[in-house]
């Protein structure tokens, strides 16, 4: 039968209100489940987990508050609040106030049975610098890149992260990183785990230093050097290994995992889940770093197909997911990456409709539910042993120690693709969506999923203090130092 798409877009808007409707209940549901609030650190003792997860702002923001004690129970009224959520702010109009009223209001919503939402970040995304200047106005305000780095161009102090990041721009320091933690041990295993997007950031990994370290990629059918692969445009779904004859030690492995199984028995036998329990069995040495992405391929296949059971599936996968993860994290440092924000100008006609009902809207509350069964489980979970391959490096950031270990969740990188949007926005609005910065790696404006080249360099920045930063001795005040 035909469906007139006027009648079909409105069936699938209101599958997408019911959906939200049965989130929201169920996270109210596990509201009372949860424990009090405990104690928290001072701003100076900023954890090395703030690097990843939004926790509070810089001393000069907020210098006589500790971190902000969750009202998990309300919210700040958007009256309280200086800083106008949904303005097109540039980065000077926005002062600390503001910043730390931000970042409050979105560690309550965060906190809340409803979970943030993609505006949510937007205010933290507005304070960002950018990396493109215009002059004149429309077609002939020809964009210019002035910075290759957002965090490089904030001098590597976002303001809604309480230390400095060292950029690690130059191959060579990276290099010198991975020297001076196979020093003192036999390997260093990074392994990232997802779909196309962790694809993206896995070779941007390998980049940053492959002028150094001239990494070959191990495939099924087998190996080439990462400078013959056409990594921005490569799309193959299979795993990758990749080593240097300069560091035997090192490897840097991924695995395609779109954990998109519908079906309970496929989920629990699918590679990525089977992967997973071995590691949280014990029966296989897990990596050093796990780095994993999920979601995104589930909730498209699920959206398109059958987007009535979308709920329910979606809960069935953090069931089976979430718990993995927590035993894995005792053992190894586990992060788990938010998904980079839909841009809407990259589609057209029904395409783009179809990304505004299902792109953050989808992304928000299967969050909220991934988040949800990350406090549930991490009640339930046993307290992680001491005893550990590494006990005598306890400033090792890699290492999971009793206050932070299990799962790391990854949302100071949510203002930096919302900041890359922006710019995308911005080059359409102004009539220059056939400018080749438009269509450029850097900022992938006609991808409608994926991060540009730009807000990839810095999630690699920010996983390479967290390898680096411990052992190279950094300065006080720097990230994971």
């Amino acid at each position: 039968m035909h469906v007139k798409p006027s009648l079909r877009n409105a069936c699938v808007a209101a599958a997408v209100c019911l959906a939200g409707v049965h989130v929201c209940s169920f996270l109210n549901a596990g509201l009372a489940d949860r424990p009090p609030q405990r104690g928290v650190a001072r701003l100076h003792d900023a954890s090395c987990r703030a690097l990843f997860t939004v926790t509070d702002v810089p001393q000069r923001y907020a210098p006589n508050a500790s971190l902000f004690v969750h009202n998990r129970y309300g919210y700040v009224s958007a009256d309280k609040l200086s800083v106008d959520w949904r303005a097109r702010q540039h980065p000077d109009t926005c002062g600390g106030n503001d910043v730390a009223g931000a970042v409050q209001q979105l560690l309550l919503k965060r906190d809340s049975p409803s979970g943030a939402v993609t505006t949510d970040y937007s205010p933290l995304a507005a304070v960002l610098p950018s990396v493109l200047a215009f002059q004149g106005e429309g077609e002939a305000s020809a964009p210019t890149v002035t910075a290759t780095t957002r965090i490089g161009a904030a001098g590597g102090l976002l303001p809604y992260v309480p230390c400095e990041i060292v950029t690690y721009a130059d191959p060579a320091s990276v290099t010198a990183c991975f020297r001076a933690r196979l020093a003192h041990q036999d390997t260093l295993w990074i392994f990232f785990m997802g779909d196309s997007k962790i694809r993206y950031l896995f070779f941007e990994f390998l980049a940053r230093s492959d002028d150094e370290l001239h990494y070959l990629v191990k495939f099924p059918n087998g190996i080439k050097s990462l400078a013959e692969i056409d990594r921005k445009h490569l799309k193959l779904k299979v795993d990758m290994e990749a080593s240097s004859t300069l560091l035997p030690g090192l490897l840097v492995s991924f695995q395609f995992s779109p954990f998109n199984d519908v079906q309970v028995s496929k989920m629990r036998g699918s590679a990525e889940v089977k992967q997973l329990a071995r590691w949280a069995a014990g029966q296989e040495t897990p990596p050093h770093l796990l780095v994993l992405g999920y979601m995104s391929w589930i909730l498209q296949t699920m959206l398109v197909n059958n987007y009535g059971e979308v709920v329910s599936q979606m809960m069935d996968m953090h069931r089976i997911v979430v718990p993995l993860l927590h035993q894995i994290g005792h053992k190894t440092r586990v992060i788990v990456t938010s998904q980079s924000r839909y841009k809407i100008f990259s589609t057209h006609g029904r395409a783009r409709l179809f990304g505004m009902l299902h792109g953050d809207p989808a992304y928000d509350w299967g969050e909220a539910m991934f988040l949800h069964h990350l406090r549930c489980g991490s009640r339930h979970q046993p307290p992680p042993s001491r005893h550990g391959r590494h006990d005598s490096r306890s400033r090792d950031h890699l290492v999971p120690e009793v206050e932070d270990s299990g799962v790391w969740w990854w949302d100071t990188s949510l203002p930096l693709s919302l900041a890359e949007n922006k710019e995308c926005e911005e080059l359409y609005l102004r009539g220059l969506n056939y400018n080749p910065t438009y269509s450029s790696y850097f900022l992938k404006c006609t991808d409608d999923i994926h991060a540009g080249g730009v807000t990839l360099w810095d999630q690699v920045t920010m996983l390479l203090n967290l390898v680096c930063n411990s052992v190279l001795g950094e300065r006080e005040g720097v990230c994971c130092g």
